[in-house]
């Protein structure tokens, strides 16, 4: 073999082992930010923070660093939210109620909270009714 491509392999496998240490420590990186994140939803557990009862905390807490760890736990952007909300509203066959579903989950004021039990939307809409006629 000639001395530039001994030269070429050797920088070729140091080239290689640096990829492979930094996707090593972008790893090991990745475990202690699931791990630390998984504390910290232990500690709202024990501490009674979460709205929830401390084994299905436990539970949930366990469950999601397992999807975390299986790289398939992505945050929610406010793009998902935007869109469930309206999949929801897609269960109203009718034009008109599927648009009232639609407004109440866009600009209404809330009240409560997820701990709390749940988020309480209002929405007021004036239908006009049918016009009696006197007898």
């Amino acid at each position: 073999m000639k001395r530039s491509n001994k030269r070429w392999w050797v920088q070729a496998l140091g080239v290689g082992m640096l990829c492979v240490a930094g996707g090593m420590a972008h790893a090991q990186n990745a475990g202690a930010d699931i791990q630390s994140r998984y504390q910290q939803e232990v500690e709202r557990c024990r501490g009674g923070l979460s709205g929830q009862a401390l084994e299905t905390c436990m539970k949930e807490a366990g469950a999601a660093k397992a999807e975390a760890q299986r790289n398939r736990l992505a945050p929610a952007s406010s793009v998902d939210y935007e869109q469930n909300q309206l999949q929801r509203c897609n269960v109203f066959k009718d034009e008109a109620e599927r648009r009232s579903c639609v407004e109440r989950t866009r600009q209404t004021p809330t009240k409560g909270t997820i701990e709390g039990g749940g988020v309480l939307r209002e929405h007021i809409e004036t239908v006009p009714g049918n016009p009696v006629v006197p007898r």
